[in-house]
C-alpha cells in the first residue's frame, strides 16, 4: 500500500521507540518547566501539535540541539515554543501511538494499514490536545478575571472602611475640641490666675519653713492688691 504524497512523517521513525523518547526526556539538559508535560517537553511543542491538527504533516518540529530553546517549526514561524501542558497526558500518548503507527506504515514491513486513516488519527489526536488546552486556558482566564474583580472589590471595600474610620476619628476630635472651647469660654476668667498660682506654689514648695511664711504674706498682699484693682 502506498503512502499519501502529502505525508512526510513527523520525524518519528520506527527506531524511535517510547523508550528512546523517555531517554531523550530524562537526558535533556534543560529543565522541564512547571506545568509542562515531561513526556512531550523537548520532543514536540504545543504550536507544532496545533499544526498537526491542521493536517500539516510535513513540518519539522525537532530541536536542533540539546540547548535549543525553540524547535525548528517555531524558529521558522518566529514564535516562542509553548510546552504541551501536563493535563493532556492521555491525549498526548494517543498522539504518540498514532505517530508510531504511521512510522511503521512508512518505514516498517508491509502491513495492512490505511495511511489516510492513520493520518486522520494523528490529526484527531492533535486536535483533541489543542481543544482541551483551549478550553482549560479559557476557563483559567475567566477565573483570573473573576479573581481580579473580587480582589478589586475587596480593595474598594477596605478603602471605604478606612475612609469611614477616618471620618469618625475626625468627627470625634472636632467634638472634643468643641467641648474644650466651650469649657474654656465658660471658665476662661478663672483659668489663668489658678494656673499661675499653682505653678508659683509648685516652684516654691521646696523652700524652708522660715521662707514659707514670707511667701504666704507676699501672696496675701498680692491677692489684696488684685482685689483692690478689681474694685
Amino acid at each position: 500500500m502506498g503512502v499519501a504524497a502529502e505525508f512526510s512523517p513527523p520525524r518519528f521513525s520506527i527506531k524511535t521507540s517510547q523508550l528512546q523518547l523517555n531517554a531523550l526526556v530524562f537526558a535533556m539538559p534543560l529543565r522541564c518547566p512547571p506545568g509542562a508535560l515531561p513526556d512531550a517537553y523537548r520532543f514536540i511543542c504545543l504550536r507544532a501539535v496545533r499544526a498537526l491538527a491542521r493536517r500539516q504533516f510535513d513540518i519539522a518540529y525537532a530541536y536542533p540541539s540539546d540547548s535549543s530553546k525553540k524547535c525548528l517549526y517555531c524558529t521558522q514561524q518566529k514564535e516562542k515554543c509553548d510546552p504541551v501542558p501536563e493535563y493532556v497526558f492521555e491525549e498526548f500518548h494517543d498522539l504518540i501511538d498514532a505517530i508510531e503507527l504511521c512510522a511503521i506504515a512508512r518505514y516498517g514491513p508491509a502491513v495492512d494499514a490505511d495511511t489516510e486513516v492513520l493520518l486522520d488519527r494523528i490529526a484527531a489526536a492533535a486536535l483533541d490536545i489543542a481543544r482541551k488546552v483551549q478550553v482549560v486556558r479559557s476557563q483559567e482566564k475567566e477565573l483570573s478575571v473573576n479573581q481580579l474583580l473580587v480582589a478589586q472589590n475587596q480593595v474598594l471595600r477596605d478603602i471605604r472602611d478606612s475612609i469611614s474610620e477616618l471620618v469618625d476619628t475626625v468627627n470625634g476630635m472636632e467634638r472634643r475640641l468643641s467641648r474644650l472651647e466651650a469649657r474654656s469660654a465658660r471658665g476662661g476668667a478663672r483659668v489663668g490666675p489658678r494656673v499661675e498660682e499653682s505653678e508659683e506654689w509648685s516652684g516654691l514648695s521646696s523652700s524652708s519653713e522660715e521662707d514659707k511664711g514670707a511667701v504666704d504674706q507676699e501672696m496675701a498682699d498680692a491677692e489684696q492688691e488684685r482685689s483692690d484693682v478689681e474694685l
